[in-house]
Parts: C-alpha cells; structure tokens; sequence
C-alpha cells in the first residue's frame, strides 16, 4: 500500500464553487454582451467557438482549445463541418462539444435551407448561391445536387444525385446507357 501524505480516514470532500471563475465569467459574460449588442458580426471566430464550445465545458477556459481548433482547421465553418472523429482527434476536445459543433452545423443548414424554400430561386441568384455553398462546400468529397423546383421556382427537393471522391463525381447521362 502506499504511503498517502494524509490519512484517508480523516479526508473530507471538497466541495466545487457555484459559479465560474470570475475571470471565466466575466470573459463570457462580455463575449454574450457583445453578441446581443452587435449580433454574430461582432465577434470573430474564436469568439463564437468559444461561445460555442464553452457551452459544453461549462467549467472549463476553452480559449486554448479554440486556439487548437482553429489553428488545425482554418476557421469557423471548417470547424463547425468538421467530422467528429477529427474533431475528437484535437487535445482537449470531449464528446459534448463536438456534439455542439454538430448542432450548430445543423442548424446552419436548416437556416439555409429555409431561406431558400422561402425566396423564389431565380428572381434571388445569391440565395441559390448562399444555399449551395453552405450546403456542399465543407463536404470533402465531390457531389452533385439535382434541385427540384415547383413552377414558382421554389425548392421543393435537394435530392443527391451521385458522389466521388475528393476531386471527382462520376455522372452518368441517358446517352451513356
């Protein structure tokens, strides 16, 4: 048995603090203010990650982490898109956060999405735009889309059609058959 610096008979819990560090809370309670003020604009990558991250470790200083995060994959939406075996693959990086990345991700693409099926197509070229980028751009392989629009050029289907690899989607046509 090993020799203990205390007697373990005579050890009591220690009990965690209730609120964060003030030097935590007040670095998140300025980064929320300044959410609310000036909306997503008004912070910059490592802002919203932390925000984001810090939502999982609530405990927890995530700014090294989202110096990792960043440092690894170049911004905030090659992160959020990232998959979570990468994600998970960065030190520091737990379950949950990757989870909260995921949500977020999710919820980008449904925004996107809704912002399409709501605006007619062809009258709003950077919807389309804005849409597919958000949609296929943080993909790491090649894909091709087939949209389906109802006779008011709204998007009824964003359907799959085929995909590659990294660099190529095969297409077969009618005429190769």
């Amino acid at each position: 048995m090993p020799q203990w610096l205390f007697d373990l008979d005579d050890a009591r819990p220690v009990q965690m603090p209730a609120r964060l560090p003030s030097i935590l809370r007040n670095h998140r309670h300025d980064l929320h203010n300044r959410l609310m003020s000036g909306g997503g604009a008004a912070l910059q990558d490592s802002d919203l990650l932390d925000l984001v991250v810090g939502r999982a470790l609530p405990r927890a200083d995530v700014r090294s982490l989202v110096e990792r995060l960043l440092h690894t994959f170049g911004d905030y939406s090659t992160t959020i898109s990232a998959p979570v075996a990468r994600l998970l693959q960065i030190d520091g990086m737990t379950l949950e956060a990757a989870q909260e990345l995921k949500l977020i991700e999710a919820s980008a693409h449904r925004l996107a999405r809704a912002r399409v099926l709501t605006l007619p197509i062809l009258s709003s070229w950077n919807a389309v735009v804005d849409y597919c980028h958000t949609v296929l751009s943080h993909c790491g392989i090649e894909r091709l889309h087939v949209l389906y629009l109802d006779r008011k050029n709204r998007l009824i289907v964003d359907e799959v059609a085929a995909q590659g690899t990294v660099d190529h989607v095969p297409v077969r046509t009618a005429m190769q058959k």
